[in-house]
């Protein structure tokens, strides 16, 4: 007597086993990605909504900032110079 005749199933389909771990893989895969996605998407979106709500509240003073009025002050003696020299 044949150990096989007594209870045997139906053999099973390898390659649709094999297809199926891999397709289970990618998809789990691809749905990790876009939850990544989405999580680093509204991220950089309250960083940014932060970002520009402190530029919209930064008090920029640029005529008492130190750099803008040297930088000034030399390009206006720089001017006088090239006009004494084209003189």
């Amino acid at each position: 007597m044949c150990v096989c005749d007594v209870g045997c199933t139906k053999p099973v389909n390898v390659l649709a086993v094999i297809l199926g771990v891999i397709g289970g893989i990618i998809l789990i895969g691809l749905a990790l990605l876009l939850i990544w996605k989405l999580l680093v998407t509204i991220h950089d979106r309250r960083e940014f909504a932060r970002f520009e709500k402190e530029r919209a509240n930064a008090r920029w003073d640029m005529v008492c900032h130190p750099h803008v009025i040297l930088g000034v002050s030399f390009s206006a003696v720089a001017k006088a110079v090239q006009m004494l020299a084209a003189n």
